[in-house]
């Protein structure tokens, strides 16, 4: 058996023996058109569980054999995510826009992580951090990294000159 996420192309080879020159049919189970070739490659795109089957014939004698469920591809997920700069000192809250998934693991670029589906971070120092997000569905992951920006906030400090109480215009 293959198995495979999101997508999956195989390579068939024919071990046929007997008949000479025969023709060929596979059917690879997908509901894609069959190929005559002798070892045809085929892309299975959509996700599923598949039968296929070797159809030989030469004249009126013919054979044919299939190894069900053969194929599996199984749906991959899309890891996806959003967050706006802030900050020193403010929560970065992180919003997963993934498909497909039922589970994920976060890494803030800090030490940080989480298992969460919409986590929030807080970051001890200003830089640009490498976020990573992993999604899955059980079986299959996806993964992303994105920078961040946690930027330094400004400290203001000003002094005044001259007169600062008094009456009229100063």
């Amino acid at each position: 058996a293959t198995t495979a996420c999101g997508s999956l192309t195989v390579n068939f080879v024919n071990n046929t023996t007997g008949g000479g020159a025969n023709t060929y049919t596979w059917n690879f189970g997908d509901g894609t058109a069959t190929s005559s070739q002798q070892n045809p490659s085929h892309t299975y795109n959509t996700a599923g569980t598949f039968t296929v089957t070797l159809s030989a014939s030469l004249g009126t004698c013919s054979d044919a054999d299939s190894l069900v469920n053969y194929i599996t591809v199984n749906p991959a997920p899309t890891a996806s995510f959003a967050a706006a700069n802030v900050c020193l000192g403010d929560v970065m809250n992180f919003t997963n826009n993934s498909t497909g998934a039922t589970s994920y693991a976060w890494n803030f670029g800090d030490r940080g992580t989480s298992t969460g589906t919409n986590p929030s971070h807080t970051y001890a120092s200003a830089n640009t951090f490498p976020v990573t997000l992993i999604a899955s569905n059980g079986v299959c992951t996806d993964t992303i990294v994105q920078n961040v920006v946690v930027n330094s906030a400004p400290q203001v400090s000003f002094a005044a000159s001259g007169a600062t109480t008094g009456c009229g215009s100063l």
